[in-house]
């Protein structure tokens, strides 16, 4: 069936049922020809507009006209009345709809709404738009009036409040009931079958008026067994039975004036109809508060079982006071004990025995502020003791006090909140090793640039004295001194982890047994050193040169705290895998993944380092010794830092220390120990042409520019990266090498670099820094440099970047 067809279907029913309604009415009209004690279509009419839609109305007011015409009504008459009707139910329908009614009656919302609605708003329109149009039409004149609108509008009330509400909840009937209530169902309505003759058709031949109110003890009972469905039905039964026993002249009503029935049967008929729906209401509110109740204690019984929180209810009162009342499954397991056992206890059997003591004076606080928030130490069943956070609130229940507790096992926390201490410690160290290593690297750059300028010109006085000169010895003993100066600068930035680096594939055994003699020559005569070596370890990258740096400065660490006793000092290598616990309790660990790693390790059986010593060994210029720069561990601590690797101490006061490099293994297969480079025998070489002179120092361009010249070169100088393009940019063919400084203020070396390759591809500019070449290539990846010169440098130096660069 199509959507229209079925609409007009469902129009024409509803079409139907008014009429047959407004028929029923007409049959009983008692004030005239026209006005009906009660109008049963008042409230098919709204129940039809509620399930149907208000769009049905058009079927009220057709109704209203044919069933009037069938009973001789003026058409007038019948048009006024048609009006009042579909006016009535629209107006209900709408204002229903906007107070959210759900055609049920389930609550007393529910009933108050339907009341003002359909008993008050609704009928009074009908009735004023009914009444006057009657007046109008000449159909009602006089002191029939009064009692017109009074008929009207009782009837239309009684009409929403007995019919609605049975089409309502019987247009979706109950669900199926068992054969027992089914039984007690149609027992109910005999019995009231039976009243209802008895009262209404004189049965027990007694008119008695107070007789007619016995039926509603038994719709009473109904409206509370049966709820809404019941009631309803129940008052339809007694609706009926009243209004045909009244028409046949019987029952309590039958034989009253007019007037006197009007109101005493309407009476009647209200308080049965609100009496039998309020029961119905206040009956399944009452179900629905206890389903509502017992549900919420089912599911706080089920959250107060399954919370993975202890719970426990104490009291605070009289011989209860201290004593478990409740406990759940968690609060049991947390102490190892069942349920039942927890309820033959007091919270004391559950403290640890000094806090035990206390319990007297812990409730009286809790009673004092209203609530409890403390971490106590409590007992396990098999005496281990754990901390336990306690949350608390004082309840009263009539004149008695409880405190509900929530207990949480905080061992986790408290075992957590230890690691992070040490995490933090650790951390607190690394950024100090950090802020110490941007100071060291910052000194030892800036005193580069000071040595350059004095290594240079002593080199290049040398160069012009005889060797026999007196000045010879005092300029030999500057270059001396600026070569230890040199040193001390290299050390400073190994610490900052700006050392320079020339990283390969490395087995760590190889090269310790390479440098074997270095090694042990480092330690000196006295103590007595033994290297112990794994074999075929796996491959680290690494700078040969800088982790023999590392392994003499732990050799010569080890042999100063022997100082003059014998002794012997342990060098070791092996592999070993790390997880992420072990590396945070490495210095620079927690800096580091887990994975395989490789290590050597130094160990001596000296005094050891002093417990409150050993946080700062690795601080550059701190040392125990007498004298020292303390640079040792900290340049060592720097190189490791840069080759991503950690260290681990061990020391115990008066029986030695042992310090062990951890760096990452890589699985390509180790490259062969390199030998020390020579240097290349460019004593004799002498260039031609101009080189450009880039550094920001004074004292560096003015000694590289004297060089330059004692090797024969012509020099242009730029004190920053835009001078040294505007001076190659007007000499790009007669420039043909640069000397750049990589750090300079303005513009700076990498990216002078890069504009300078875009003017000429093909230029040839040597890279200088106080940093290591592995930094100053890296920032200059893809730039193509023609060399590097380490800050300071000597006139040697010089003479062999360059001669390499211009060939």
């Amino acid at each position: 069936m199509s959507p229209a067809a079925g609409s007009l279907l469902r129009l024409a029913g509803f079409f139907g049922c008014h009429l047959a309604a407004c028929a029923l009415g007409l049959a009983f009209a008692r004030v005239g020809p026209y006005v009906s004690p009660v109008w049963p279509a008042t409230g098919v009419a709204l129940a039809g507009l509620l399930l149907g839609g208000v769009r049905l109305w058009p079927a009220v007011a057709a109704g209203t006209v044919l069933s009037s015409a069938w009973y001789g009504i003026p058409w007038m008459v019948a048009l006024v009345f048609a009006v009042a009707n579909s006016a009535e139910a629209v107006v209900a329908a709408r204002l229903l709809a906007r107070m959210g009614f759900a055609n049920r009656f389930r609550t007393l919302r529910d009933l108050y709404s339907y009341g003002l609605a359909a008993c008050v708003a609704g009928p009074l329109v009908s009735m004023g738009l009914g009444v006057l149009g009657l007046h109008l039409a000449g159909a009602l004149t006089g002191p029939g009036i009064g009692t017109a609108v009074r008929v009207w509008l009782l009837g239309n009330v009684l009409g929403a409040m007995i019919v609605g509400p049975v089409l309502l909840e019987w247009a979706r009937p109950p669900g199926r009931a068992t054969v027992p209530r089914r039984l007690e169902a149609v027992g109910s309505v005999l019995l009231l079958l039976v009243l209802c003759g008895v009262t209404f058709f004189d049965l027990g031949h007694d008119r008695n008026l107070p007789l007619s109110y016995l039926p509603i003890l038994v719709v009473a009972w109904i409206a509370l067994r049966f709820r809404a469905p019941g009631s309803t039905l129940a008052t339809v039964v007694v609706a009926i039975a009243a209004v045909w026993g009244t028409t046949q002249a019987r029952g309590p009503f039958g034989s009253l004036p007019t007037s006197d029935v009007l109101v005493l049967q309407h009476t009647f008929l209200l308080v049965v109809a609100s009496t039998s729906l309020l029961f119905a209401v206040i009956a399944d509110e009452r179900e629905t508060a206890l389903e509502l109740s017992r549900a919420n204690e089912a599911r706080y019984a089920v959250l107060f079982e399954q919370a993975p929180d202890g719970i426990v209810v104490m009291g605070v009162d009289g011989e209860d006071r201290g004593r478990l009342l409740a406990a759940n499954a968690a609060a049991a397991r947390m102490h190892g004990y069942e349920t039942r056992d927890l309820l033959r206890m007091n919270i004391a059997d559950l403290d640890a025995p000094e806090e035990a003591l206390h319990v007297g004076e812990r409730l009286a606080r809790t009673l004092g502020s209203g609530g409890m928030h403390e971490i106590i130490e409590h007992r396990h069943r098999d005496g281990h003791l754990f901390p336990v956070e306690a949350n608390g609130r004082v309840l009263r229940i009539g004149a008695q006090r409880f405190v509900l507790a929530f207990l949480r096992d905080v061992s986790d926390r408290r075992e957590a909140e230890a690691r992070q201490q040490v995490l933090d410690r650790r951390l607190q160290e690394v950024q100090k090793i950090e802020s110490l290593g941007v100071l060291a690297g910052g000194v030892a750059h800036d005193f580069n640039n000071l040595l350059t300028g004095i290594l240079g010109s002593a080199t290049l006085a040398r160069a012009d004295l005889a060797p026999d000169h007196p000045a010879r010895t005092s300029v030999d003993q500057i270059v001396s001194a600026a070569h230890r100066a040199a040193d001390l600068c290299r050390q400073m930035l190994a610490y900052s982890g700006k050392g320079r680096f020339q990283v390969q594939r490395l087995d760590l055994s190889a090269l310790i047994e390479a440098s074997r003699d270095l090694l042990v020559l480092t330690a000196g005569h006295r103590p007595a050193v033994r290297v112990e070596l794994t074999r075929n370890l796996p491959a680290v990258e690494a700078d040969p040169t800088q982790i023999r740096q590392v392994v003499m400065n732990l050799l010569h660490n080890s042999a100063d705290a022997l100082g003059e006793r014998p002794g012997t000092i342990h060098l070791r290598t092996g592999a070993e895998t790390l997880r992420a616990e072990d590396l945070h309790e490495l210095v620079l660990g927690a800096e580091r993944p887990p994975g395989p790693y490789v290590w050597f390790e130094v160990e001596d059986d000296g005094p050891g380092i002093q417990e409150d010593v050993l946080p700062r060994i690795f601080e550059p210029f701190f040392t125990t010794k007498f004298t020292g720069r303390g640079l040792g561990l900290a340049a060592a601590l720097g190189i490791v830092r840069g080759h991503r690797g950690a260290i681990r101490v061990r020391s115990n006061e008066g029986r030695g220390a042992t310090i062990r490099i951890y760096l990452p293994a890589v699985a390509t297969p180790a490259e062969p120990v390199p030998e020390p480079p020579r240097p290349a025998d460019g004593n004799g070489w002498r260039g031609e042409g101009t080189i450009l002179i880039v550094d920001d120092e004074d004292a560096v361009r003015v000694v590289l520019a004297r060089m330059a010249r004692a090797l024969g070169l012509q020099t242009l100088e730029a004190r920053g990266g835009e001078e040294a393009l505007t001076c190659y940019a007007a000499r790009p063919r007669a420039i043909r090498a640069v000397l750049l400084d990589l750090t300079m203020p303005g513009l700076p070396g990498e990216e002078t670099l890069r504009r300078l390759k875009e003017l000429d591809p093909a230029a040839k500019v040597v890279l200088m820094s106080g940093y290591s070449q592995q930094e100053a290539l890296e920032r200059c990846t893809g730039l193509g440099p023609a060399g590097f010169l380490q800050k300071p440098f000597t006139l040697e130096d010089v003479r062999e970047r360059l001669r390499a660069a211009l060939g």
